[in-house]
């Protein structure tokens, strides 16, 4: 009986410590890993009704990819990375346009946070143009491979300057031929 209640106890514990542990197919085709503020962020897949919202979509145009990962807790985090050509170092400039869309006015490779209802009712948290902030393409095959990483991104809070959030340990790899399917 002692036996039971240890493997119990120790089952318990180790269900409810930190995630540290998790494989996260940082390596794999069609996976997304990042820490936001330290804690590790999943992207999820999640079916309401009929529907299924994919945790991880990408979509591109004239060489800009627009990269959204989602996860159960309604949050998206959205990369835009423009004029992807050839591998190596885009800095991340001032987030200026709609979360959702990358529309014309965004010129530069941003970054941005908010919930995932599709307009942002929370706090939005953007890059911000002057910071030496870089995502390191590795490799891109024309519009359906993209693979990357970053070690640090921080974003702030348009309405508040010292509201700020800090993506680490940032790697993705899409290929938007198999995504999804």
């Amino acid at each position: 009986m002692k036996l039971v209640k240890i493997i119990s106890i120790l089952i318990i514990f180790i269900s409810c410590s930190k995630d540290d542990g998790i494989d996260l197919n940082e390596t794999g085709e069609n996976s997304f890993s990042v820490k936001i503020n330290g804690k590790k962020f999943i992207p999820e897949d999640v079916k309401l009704f009929l529907n299924i919202d994919y945790g991880i979509k990408a979509y591109t145009n004239n060489n800009t990819w627009h990269l959204t990962f989602s996860d159960s807790e309604q949050k998206d985090i959205h990369f835009y990375i423009k004029d992807v050509t050839a591998g190596g170092k885009y800095q991340i400039g001032k987030l200026k346009g709609d979360l959702n869309f990358y529309t014309p006015e965004d010129d530069e490779t941003a970054v941005g946070i908010a919930d995932g209802s599709g307009t942002v009712r929370g706090v939005a948290y953007g890059s911000e143009s002057g910071q030496q902030q870089f995502i390191e393409i590795i490799e891109v095959k024309g519009d359906s491979i993209l693979i990357g990483q970053f070690d640090q991104i921080i974003l702030q809070n348009p309405n508040n300057q010292n509201d700020k959030v800090s993506l680490t340990e940032g790697k993705f790899n899409i290929n938007r031929s198999t995504l999804n399917n």
